[in-house]
């Protein structure tokens, strides 16, 4: 929800989270097109196996996840779904990832350097150093949450697996018919390519992030930030806290698969302003405030049950770590 009257800065930082959302929809798309070569290579298995199935029910059997599991038909899709995302995550996955940690690294970088320059209002800004393409390149290896990307993927498979066979437990339960039985496997299966974007995006996002801290940090003009949220997308979590300040040794936490961005406050320079998330949402109409926080929380809310700061807490997870929640 940019404003004409908005603070340049703030309009800088949502141009590059633009971009960054841009670079997010082309990793998306090229992960998604070599999932579908996994799920082509699984179909006729998936068939089989829907048909199998079904032909066990027609017989008076009670198909069951121990039935399943005895057959050959699983156990072979089972081995080459695993086979296959070893493969995707080992030849395809961990290098196009660490290799957008790198260019995410280099548009925080640039997005931090043109914040800092667009937050003063003179024609030239003071100097300041601007860490170079090498040093982001040394520092995207070491920017996970501390467990390596091979590790994270490894839970795709079993992600991808129950997806399959609850699937067609949940299909045969409810009386689906041959072929869309099938497509819901297979549309299960896809809670491994689910896992691995969110992944994905949380990754490169927090090499963005750190990049634009440690610019912040070695500029030695900027002397906090501010957090900037996408209001259109957010949580309501995040959308409480729009415009929260940190000092410059922090870090700037977000859940997975997270959006915020952070605006620089430099040395001599007043905070930038813009409408807050919390009087943006008050802007909306009931129906969208309702559609935004769910109709329990909402009723909850118009009564008086709570206001709308006490939305927002921080959560931790060891996976993730810090998080709005």
């Amino acid at each position: 929800m940019a404003s004409s009257d908005e603070p340049l800065v703030v309009r800088v930082m949502r141009e590059y989270r633009d971009a960054l959302e841009g670079m997010e929809a082309g990793v998306m798309d090229d992960m998604g097109r070599r999932w579908l070569q996994i799920e082509a290579r699984l179909q006729a298995d998936i068939g089989e196996l829907e048909r199998e199935m079904l032909a066990a029910q027609a017989k008076g059997q009670v198909v069951t996840v121990q039935l399943m599991w005895r057959s050959e038909r699983y156990q072979r899709i089972k081995q080459i779904l695993d086979e296959e995302l070893k493969k995707y995550n080992r030849d395809f996955l961990v290098p196009t990832i660490s290799q957008a940690q790198v260019e995410y690294g280099v548009l925080g970088v640039n997005s931090a350097t043109a914040a800092i320059r667009a937050s003063y209002t003179t024609k030239v800004a003071p100097w300041f150093p601007v860490i170079n393409r090498d040093a982001v390149e040394t520092m995207a290896g070491f920017l996970s949450n501390g467990a390596p990307l091979a590790s994270l993927l490894k839970r795709d498979f079993p992600e991808a697996l129950d997806g399959l066979s609850n699937a067609l437990m949940n299909g045969i339960a409810r009386g689906l018919g041959p072929g869309r039985l099938a497509q819901q496997m297979a549309d299960g299966m896809g809670m491994g390519l689910d896992r691995a974007l969110v992944i994905a995006r949380t990754e490169t996002n927090r090499t963005y992030r750190e990049a634009s801290m440690r610019q912040y940090r070695q500029s030695n003009v900027v002397r906090g930030f501010k957090r900037l949220v996408k209001k259109a997308t957010a949580c309501m979590a995040c959308l409480m806290k729009d415009g929260e300040k940190f000092l410059t040794k922090d870090d700037l936490y977000d859940h997975p698969s997270g959006k915020c961005v952070a605006v620089p406050l430099v040395v001599g320079v007043a905070d930038p302003r813009w409408t807050g998330g919390m009087e943006y949402f008050k802007a909306l109409s009931p129906e969208e405030q309702q559609a935004r926080m769910g109709g329990e929380k909402y009723e909850l809310w118009k009564s008086g049950g709570f206001k709308l700061e006490e939305l927002a807490k921080t959560s931790h997870s060891s996976e993730w770590g810090d998080a709005p929640r």
